[in-house]
Formats: C-alpha cells, structure tokens, sequence
C-alpha cells in the first residue's frame, strides 16, 4: 500500500465525504424520530387491533432495503451509489465542460 495523493482530485473521493456528513445529519434529525414514530404506531395498532398495519411494514421494509444498499455504500462493501446518488456523474470531465465558460 503506497501513499499517494491522487485519490484527493477524484470526484468519487469528496462525493463519498460530503454523503457522509448529509447521511449523519439525516440520520441524527429525522430518521431516528421516524424510526421511533413507527414503532409507536405499530405498537398502537397490535394493542387497539391485534395485528401491525400491513401498509406501514411493507413501506419499513424498503426503507430498510435503501439503509442497506446506503450503508453498503458508505462502508466501501459496494460501489453502487444509492438512488438518487446513481443519477449523478463520476467523472471530472463532465463538471469541467459543465462549469467552463464558453
């Protein structure tokens, strides 16, 4: 394993860092509280009716399967960057002819 620079001047580098830092903030503010709201839910619905909301698991079991494919994401087990990170340009020519004048 040899020390380089040359990582630092890929468009991949800095998008899975500034991804990072956005999934924290996400995480920290909005997908606990959802997480919580849910089971409460849920939790609701098996006291007052004796079974979950079937319509609420199915939506919890793909958001489970997107926090996967996130996390495989960010831990460097995959590259292919999540929906809607898929849609974006890797390489540095496209932001160069994109922001170059002329």
């Amino acid at each position: 394993m040899s020390f380089s620079f040359g990582h630092l001047i890929r468009v991949s580098t800095w998008f899975r860092i500034f991804f990072t830092l956005i999934l924290y903030y996400i995480v920290q503010n909005f997908f606990l509280q959802l997480v919580f709201l849910v089971s409460i839910i849920q939790l609701l619905s098996m006291l007052f009716f004796g079974q979950p909301i079937i319509m609420l698991a199915s939506y919890c079991r793909g958001v489970m399967e997107y926090c996967q494919d996130v996390l495989l994401y960010l831990l460097f087990l995959s590259e292919n960057r999540p929906y809607p990170l898929n849609y974006i340009p890797d390489d540095i020519e496209y932001y160069q002819r994109l922001f170059s004048k002329g």
